[in-house]
């Protein structure tokens, strides 16, 4: 049996080529849509062909009557701005011949000079208010703070000290009882705890006495402060009066002379503003005098253009060429999955018929037959199905193989022909 022979790729190519070119020239001669308008008409027509024969078009635009009219007179008047344009630039030539000067506008002014003394703000130090002195407290109570804590400290110490005595007797005691010794790990940090908790009773007698000994120092000097405040009190409210009259004075004086001075600042800055606007307006004036010219040239210039037909938008119809390479491709892998099924039904069988030695083959025995391709020694290769019923095989045809290997063939008991595939598939001597 032979294998399919596989697509010419080049004639595969070169016949694709043809298709589309083909596709294109149809595609073309759909596109060659005329159009008629009220404006004017678009007509296609094919005046030759190229080099390979295909065809080539020109398209062609009409106007209508009135339209064409519009035209020409639009193309006079572009031509007429156009002329005027070239009279203007020799004008033009002769202006920008003499250079732009603002020599005659004087020097630029200048702007008010803040070392002016008239400008001069105020000097020296801005007034400030200062009232009488408050500090009218004696501290000299508070001296008496440390002796009274001491004295304090000392008696909580006498009532503290012996239940401290008597709380260490009686950790001994408890440790001894509980079979703790002197010098044990044990024992020492119990007699660490105690040593802590009889530092912090210590440490709060001290803050205690520190506290009550503040307290009554305090109330001493508060005591004294409020009789200071009211012998002095008459004496600060008059100070204070004199010295907020004695700030607004000064304060005010200044305020004056700041103002005095800011007015003047500005009046000069008003004047060399008006100045600055003065000159700026002068020099617009000259340079509108001179780009009024170049301004009129450049709008005739626009408006004698050249202008570019506006063509029409074609229709545009897609076709989609055939695709042949791929068809072809197609058929083939199709015929080789064929091909690949029969090796592999001829291989099945093969091997099946001899494991069995002689199988029936006489075509007499067989029906619905169909040749599927041949073997390379030549023999046809054959579905068909027995008359006896059963699948459909894949064999040969005993007639066939007497003909190539006659020694293959043998006849049965019953008169029918059997062939001995393993000879018969050998290729012929």
């Amino acid at each position: 049996m032979k294998a399919p022979k596989a697509p010419d790729p080049y004639a595969t190519a070169q016949a694709q080529a043809q298709m589309n070119k083909e596709t294109a020239i149809s595609q073309a001669g759909l596109n060659a849509m005329n159009q008629y308008t009220p404006d004017g008409n678009l007509e296609y027509s094919q005046e030759s062909t190229w080099a390979d024969g295909t065809p080539k078009f020109r398209v062609t635009q009409t106007l209508s009557d009135s339209n064409k009219r519009l035209h020409d007179l639009g193309n006079q008047t572009e031509e007429n701005l156009a002329t005027i344009g070239v009279d203007q630039s020799k004008r033009m030539g002769d202006l920008l011949a003499t250079p732009l000067s603002f020599a005659g506008l004087g020097k630029v002014p200048t702007g008010p000079n803040l070392d002016d003394p008239r400008f001069a703000m105020p000097t020296g130090d801005v007034p400030t208010f200062n009232g009488p002195d408050a500090t009218l407290v004696d501290r000299r109570a508070i001296d008496d703070n440390q002796a009274l804590e001491g004295r304090l400290i000392d008696l909580g110490r006498r009532r503290l000290d012996p239940a401290m005595a008597t709380r260490r007797a009686e950790l001994d005691a408890s440790l001894a009882d509980k079979g703790i010794k002197v010098g044990s790990a044990a024992y020492g940090e119990a007699m660490r705890g105690n040593a802590e908790a009889e530092n912090d009773a210590l440490s709060q007698l001290i803050l205690t006495g520190q506290g009550q000994a503040f307290g009554q120092s305090r109330d001493r000097a508060q005591s004294d402060f409020s009789q200071d405040i009211a012998r002095t009190g008459q004496f600060f409210t008059q100070g204070q009066t004199n010295a907020q009259n004695a700030f607004a004075q000064a304060l005010a004086a200044r305020q004056q002379l700041a103002s005095e001075s800011d007015t003047g600042w500005q009046r000069a800055l008003a004047a060399f503003g008006a100045s600055m606007q003065g000159r700026q307006q002068t020099i617009d004036e000259m340079l509108a005098e001179r780009q009024t010219p170049i301004n009129e040239l450049s709008a005739l210039m626009s408006g004698s253009q050249v202008a570019k037909p506006a063509w029409t938008a074609t229709p545009q119809t897609q076709i989609q060429p055939a695709d042949l390479a791929g068809l072809v491709q197609s058929n083939y892998q199709a015929k080789m999955q064929g091909y690949s099924g029969m090796l592999s039904g001829i291989g099945s069988l093969a091997g099946n018929i001899l494991g069995f030695g002689l199988s029936r083959s006489d075509r007499r025995l067989k029906t619905d037959i169909q040749r599927l391709g041949e073997l390379p020694n030549g023999l046809g290769v054959y579905l068909y199905r027995f008359k006896s019923g059963g699948p459909f095989q894949i064999g040969l045809m005993a007639d066939e193989v007497a003909q190539l290997h006659p020694d293959a063939v043998h006849v049965m008991p019953d008169g029918f022909l059997a062939v001995d595939y393993a000879k018969a598939t050998q290729e012929a001597a």
